[in-house]
């Protein structure tokens, strides 16, 4: 068979193939638990050994999250390291209670930058650990 054959008979059986969203969604999922949950937790561990950190939050709905409304808010943290080459992680929580970043830094010691907004504070805040 020729090469241009061979090149026509796979781009016709790529044409062909299809799949649901959802099917893409859980090979997503599926390869972020197998392969980049072990770099992620590698990064953390490299992430909490710096002695300044910077910290954030942003809300989020989550649509089908068992046991929670559709329009509940969620909060997506963020941390990130003050050196480069920089390392930036986000940590999915269902509130923004302060037990979360605790739990996330167990370890850490040092300064975590924090945009506070809160009744007595609003503005930027050093945190030491």
């Amino acid at each position: 068979m020729s090469i241009a054959k061979r090149k026509e008979l796979w781009s016709q059986r790529i044409q062909d193939f299809r799949n649901s969203g959802q099917t893409q969604a859980n090979w997503v999922i599926q390869g972020a638990q197998t392969w980049l949950s072990t770099l992620y937790n590698r990064m953390h561990v490299h992430l909490k050994k710096e002695s300044v950190l910077h910290g954030d939050k942003t809300t989020l709905q989550v649509l089908a999250e068992p046991g929670r409304s559709a329009t509940s808010t969620s909060y997506m943290w963020l941390y990130r390291t003050a050196e480069k080459p920089a390392i930036v992680l986000y940590d999915y929580q269902q509130t923004r209670a302060h037990k979360h970043p605790k739990a996330f830094l167990q370890g850490f010691q040092g300064y975590l930058h924090v945009w506070m907004v809160m009744p007595d504070i609003m503005g930027y805040q050093v945190l030491h650990w």
